[in-house]
Parts: C-alpha cells; structure tokens; sequence
C-alpha cells in the first residue's frame, strides 16, 4: 500500500497508539493545533484505518496541512496520493509538485519518484539528463529504485556514456536490497556474460530471488512457461 514506507519514522508513535494510552487522542489535538507531524501521523491512520476509520479524503487533507508546512515527508507521500490518484483525482503535475519540493530537501525516495516522472514525461517535460540526475543523488543516498534505473541509463547508454562496469555496479546495489528487476536482469547478465564473467550458478541464484521477490518473468522461466 502506498505510504508504508512512513512506519519507519512513526514505528514508536504507532506502539503507543496500538497501545490505547491515549495517544490517539493526543495526535488529534495536536493536528488540530497545527502541529505537522501530528497531522502527518493522523493522515497515515486514516490512509491505513488504524484505530479511526479508513478514509482517503480524510487522509490526503491531513497529509496535505503537514506538506503545506514544509515536512518532507508529507510532501513525498502528498505527492504519492496524487500519482496514483488515492484520496484527491490522479494529477502527475500536482504529484511532480509535492515530490519536487520533498526532493529539494534532500529526501531520496521523493528524488528516486523526480526522476522516474521526469524520465516518463508525467506532469512534466521528458528529461533523462534531469531525470539521470535525481536519480544519482537518490541512489548516492541508498534509494534502491534509483540505483536500478540510474543502472538502466548506464547499460542501455541514456544521457550520458554507455558504460555497463558503472551500471552493473548500480545493479549490484539495487540487486543487494532487493529490488526484483534488479535480481532478474542481474541474473540475464551472469547468464550471457555481460559485463561480468559468464556464471550459471550465479545466473539461477539471482534468478530465484527475482522469482522469490514477484517478478513474473523470473517465475515463468524457472517454472517452464
């Protein structure tokens, strides 16, 4: 579900409000006071329907007052509800907007989701050199969708030089946190020898945990479809 990625600046708040001591209560009035982070943690309960009832209007208003005040946070996941249009209409130019502005403040995922709207022209004017750019700066800090196309630009040769050591050595990185298409076309390489030394066991190990992380083309072939 979107916004999940938020448990992990809210894991301790959330212990507290799954404990009934009050803590509900409190958020409430402190969102209601103007605090920020408040209103970001009452638009996650109302996004998930954890302890009030689900309702994504609801949500993308509180998460919307916590952006306006400047949480980076609250803009990347303001800018999430509008890409996929959950809780205010689809709109990939009010989505660039929040994303745009979370991004400048340095949070990667919000500069991973810049660069992949500015790659597929969504709300904005198609750019691989800016969006090679966001994606470089998202994947420096660890964002693994960033370091998986950042390593596509590399192979397939994008903005800049085709150079498959640099985008293999992104893939690796991706590959290493998981992300599926990065284990599948990890695997292709070891398969085909490129850019690394050809390597069955290799090609299968990443193959299998491509399958193991959803990805349908990994699935079809180690099942013979």
């Amino acid at each position: 579900m979107l916004l999940d990625w938020l448990q992990d600046i809210l894991r301790e708040w959330l212990k507290k409000v799954e404990d009934g001591s009050g803590e509900l209560q409190a958020t409430l009035h402190a969102a209601n006071s103007g605090d920020a982070m408040a209103q970001l943690r009452l638009g996650f309960l109302h996004y998930h329907g954890l302890r009030v009832t689900r309702d994504l209007s609801l949500a993308a208003s509180w998460v919307r007052r916590s952006a306006e005040q400047g949480v980076s946070q609250a803009q990347c996941a303001l800018g999430e509800l509008y890409d996929y249009g959950e809780g205010v209409p689809r709109d990939f130019r009010l989505a660039y907007h929040w994303y745009l502005k979370a991004a400048e403040l340095g949070l990667a995922r919000a500069q991973a989701a810049v660069g992949s709207l500015l790659q597929h022209g969504h709300g904005v004017r198609q750019d691989d050199s800016e969006a090679a750019r966001w994606y470089r700066q998202a994947a420096e800090q660890g964002e693994p969708s960033a370091q998986m196309n950042l390593a596509l630009y590399y192979i397939n040769g994008g903005p800049f030089k085709k150079d498959i050591g640099e985008g293999l050595r992104w893939m690796k990185m991706a590959a290493a946190s998981g992300v599926a298409t990065a284990e599948f076309n990890l695997a292709l390489c070891y398969a085909q020898g490129i850019g690394v030394e050809e390597n069955q066991m290799e090609s299968f190990d990443w193959m299998v945990r491509a399958a193991e992380h959803g990805h349908p083309r990994a699935q079809a072939l180690l099942s013979g479809r």
